[in-house]
Parts: structure tokens; sequence; C-alpha cells
């Protein structure tokens, strides 16, 4: 019998994302996720670096994530706590109606 290491259990789901580095990008699918981490399914597990930035393709919403396991087409990552807030935007939001200015008028 297998115990799981896992601490919150990953919800399944077939998300579009894409791994970025640098100027370097790979499109992967997200096969399972929790708040602590992800499988995705990638189409070369061992060309993708060991840290990278996880980008939600329908939401824009950016992690950054390091790699746990690797296997030919699936790696697995933990994702790692952020600075400048959790899930930060890669595309920044449609201004505010009203276009606001910061000078109260």
């Amino acid at each position: 019998m297998s115990m799981s290491r896992r601490v919150e259990e990953r919800q399944p789901t077939l998300q579009p994302a894409q791994i970025r580095a640098g100027a370097r990008s790979i499109d992967c699918v997200v096969r399972d996720m929790s708040s602590r981490g992800a499988k995705l399914r990638v189409p070369d597990a061992g060309a993708v670096p060991p840290q990278f930035e996880l980008i939600m393709k329908d939401t824009g919403k950016s992690r950054p994530a390091r790699v746990r396991w690797r296997r030919k087409a699936e790696i697995g990552i933990a994702f790692m706590p952020e600075r400048r807030g959790f899930g930060r935007r890669l595309v920044p939001p449609d201004p505010a109606p009203g276009g606001e200015n910061g000078t109260g008028a």
C-alpha cells in the first residue's frame, strides 16, 4: 500500500498553459492542480528548465514554479512563493471605467 506525500489533493483539469523562462516558452496542459503544485503534460520533460513561470492561457495569470519530478512527457511542479502577490497577471487589466487619474476629479 502506497501513501501519498501530497498535503493537498490535486483536482483533475485540462487547462492550456505555457511554461516561460526568459525568452523561451513551451506550451503545455495542466492535468491536475492544487494550491501547492500541479502535473503538466509537456512535449519533452527534459527540455523544461528547473524553474519557470507557469502562465494560464485562459486567464493570463502567472505563478513561479519549480520542477519536482520528470517523466517522458509529464512533469510535477511545486508553486514557489512570489514577492508581488499571488496569481499576478502578465497582461494588464482593462482601465477602470470613468478614466480614474488619481486626482480625485
